[in-house]
């Protein structure tokens, strides 16, 4: 199964739980290959997540680990702040909301 179709069938679960399980980050975002349509059985999905200045690295962690429960190991996390200049633009622009 591609990681598209884990995440449009559980996109609506995954908001719920953003949003009430974690309240010191904002903006989660999918970017990358699901994003642009692209990716295949073997891809990742790749989310986005702004923290607020309270978050900690902790609360990175929670989202990981409730991510896991979706996707297992197949996704990676990024943290807005993380990513260089010189990528922003790109990623920025295929970037959608949860």
């Amino acid at each position: 199964m591609r990681p598209s179709e884990v995440f449009y069938a559980n996109r609506d679960a995954i908001r719920e739980m953003f949003l009430k399980n974690h309240p010191r980050l904002s903006n989660l975002r999918v970017f990358g290959s699901v994003a642009r349509g692209e990716d295949r059985e073997d891809s990742d999905i790749d989310f986005l997540v702004s923290a607020k200045p309270n978050a900690s690295v902790f609360e990175l962690g929670g989202l990981y680990s409730d991510l896991e429960e979706y996707f297992g190991h197949k996704f990676d996390l990024v943290e807005e702040q993380s990513i260089p200049e010189k990528f922003k633009p790109e990623i920025f622009k295929e970037a959608f909301q949860v």
